[in-house]
């Protein structure tokens, strides 16, 4: 039953991840109290659920960098983030390395 109310809450971050969701809204959505939502995504994935959503975002925005024809803006916007810098600053967190410079090295490169 636990793996269900992860399983649900990543359901749920997959299917919303691009518009603003809170960690409340996916803890409502799975009928769980935040902290005890927050507990099984330890104990079920070693991160936290605010972590996975980051994680989650920062993954699809890598895919959607394979596009040449978006920016980074709009990627940004695309993954649930209103403001680039905001997006920006995650990402280089995330990847060390920051999302223009990692459209160039990564997906702008020729084979």
């Amino acid at each position: 039953l636990k793996e269900e109310y992860v399983r649900k809450a990543i359901e749920f971050i997959a299917m919303n991840y691009h518009r603003k969701i809170t960690i409340a809204e996916i803890s409502n959505h799975v009928g769980l109290d935040r902290s005890y939502l927050y507990s099984l995504f330890v104990d079920f994935l070693n991160t936290s659920p605010q972590k996975f959503l980051i994680d989650y975002r920062i993954e699809k925005a890598c895919e959607l960098m394979k596009n040449n024809k978006l920016s980074i803006g709009a990627i940004a916007h695309s993954v649930g983030y209103d403001d680039p810098l905001l997006f920006s600053k995650i990402f280089k967190k995330s990847k060390s390395i920051p999302p223009r410079e990692y459209k160039k090295k990564y997906i702008n490169q020729a084979p």
